[in-house]
C-alpha cells in the first residue's frame, strides 16, 4: 500500500497556477463560497446564542412574577422582542446570502447568448 504523497504549499500553488481558467474559476468560487458558508454560520450561533440568553432573562422575569397579570407583560414583551428579531435577522441572513453572487457572477464566465449574436 502507497502513502499519499504530501505536496507542499509551493507545489499546490505552482499546480492551481497551471491549472485550466475553468478550475482556477471553480477554486475561487470554492473560496467565495466557503467564506460566505462561514460568515452565514457564524451569524446564526451569534443570533441562537443571544436569543436563548433572552429566553433564560425572560425566564427568570417569569418566576420573579407575583401575578398572572405581570407574566402576561413579560410573556407579551418577550415575544414581541423575538418577532423583530427574527424579522430583522431574516432580512439580514437573506443580505448575506445574496452577497456572494455579485462575485461569483464576476468570476463565472459569461454563456448566455446576446439576442443579435445570429445574423438573419
Amino acid at each position: 500500500m502507497t502513502k499519499p504523497s504530501m505536496r507542499t504549499a509551493s507545489s499546490a500553488t505552482e499546480a492551481a497556477a497551471s491549472a485550466p481558467h475553468g478550475m482556477m474559476t471553480l477554486d475561487a468560487m470554492s473560496g467565495t463560497a466557503l467564506k460566505a458558508w462561514t460568515e452565514t454560520g457564524a451569524e446564526v450561533l451569534r443570533f441562537s446564542l443571544s436569543r436563548w440568553q433572552q429566553a433564560v432573562e425572560a425566564q427568570m422575569a417569569m418566576m420573579a412574577c407575583t401575578g398572572p397579570g405581570e407574566v402576561l407583560k413579560v410573556q407579551t414583551e418577550f415575544y414581541e422582542k423575538a418577532l423583530a428579531d427574527y424579522r430583522a435577522e431574516a432580512a439580514l441572513i437573506a443580505e448575506m446570502m445574496a452577497a456572494p453572487k455579485t462575485v461569483l457572477d464576476a468570476l463565472l464566465p459569461v454563456t448566455k447568448r446576446s439576442y443579435d449574436d445570429v445574423p438573419l
